[in-house]
């Protein structure tokens, strides 16, 4: 996903937001593997990024995390000195009503 910073194209960025997001979804000894690897370190800026369907699918990954179970929710925001779960409540409050409506119903 490091790779993929450097990328514009949402062509490239949302099938991997959402492979990883499948990935995710695997045993809890996949999802570690995807912890040790910072995988989830790399879908955090793409909560930032200036097309929405990538702001909705980083969220997507996110909660496919957090699903796993609650040591990896704590990990979700932790990241950037909690400064995740800001991002999710000021996607929620002031982001494009699509992604407000993918944020409350994927990660609340």
């Amino acid at each position: 996903m490091a790779l993929l910073s450097p990328i514009k194209s949402s062509q490239v960025i949302t099938p991997a937001l959402r492979t990883v997001g499948n990935l995710a979804t695997g045993t809890n000894q996949q999802v570690q593997i995807l912890m040790k690897l910072n995988v989830i370190e790399s879908i955090v800026p793409f909560l930032r990024h200036s097309t929405k369907v990538i702001r909705k699918e980083a969220a997507w990954a996110l909660s496919n995390f957090m699903a796993a179970g609650e040591e990896w929710i704590d990990s979700v925001f932790s990241l950037e000195n909690g400064q995740v779960l800001d991002r999710l409540f000021y996607m929620i409050e002031k982001d494009d009503f699509e992604v407000q409506q993918a944020v409350i119903l994927h990660l609340f």
